[in-house]
């Protein structure tokens, strides 16, 4: 078997395994027996989807919700220019204008919305940063705790 084959058995295997935890399954025992391979392997196949998650979710807060907003605001300010397009008409009726203007008050309230979101965007993002750092640091004891392990068994320290 080639490597791109063993990369796209390995992806379709993972691809199984987040079906499975997206069906409830929580026991890596019962998703490896489902599966027929190891409950290393299955939890090997978790770490990388949480990996995967991880990027995925750093991305979207960190490019795609500042893009969002920046397109909302931009939608908004062309939707006040319109609308003060409108109420400077001199030949609109009354009733347009005063339509207009409602707009133009429901505009401004949206953009306020969208500024007073902006910093809470920021604390989310922080957050998500801090919680991201503590994920990685836990991520090192664990791998360091993994290797203590492995000299203990290596030097026939452990209890089994």
């Amino acid at each position: 078997m080639n490597r791109e084959e063993e990369s796209r058995i390995i992806s379709l295997r993972q691809s199984r395994v987040a079906d499975l935890l997206a069906q409830g399954y929580t026991n890596q025992s019962e998703i490896a027996h489902k599966l027929n391979v190891s409950e290393p392997t299955v939890s090997r196949d978790i770490q990388f989807l949480n990996r995967q998650a991880q990027e995925k979710l750093k991305i979207h807060v960190e490019r795609r919700i500042p893009f969002e907003i920046e397109k909302c605001y931009t939608g908004l300010n062309l939707v006040l220019k319109k609308a003060f397009e409108i109420t400077n008409l001199e030949n609109a009726k009354i009733s347009e204008k005063v339509a207009a203007l409602q707009v133009v008050l429901t505009t401004y309230d949206k953009m306020w919305e969208v500024i007073l979101g902006r910093p809470l965007l920021k604390e989310v993002i922080d957050k998500f940063m801090t919680k991201q750092k503590q994920l990685e640091e836990a991520a090192n004891e664990i791998q360091k705790e993994r290797e203590k392990d492995k000299e203990r068994k290596r030097l026939g320290l452990t209890l089994e």
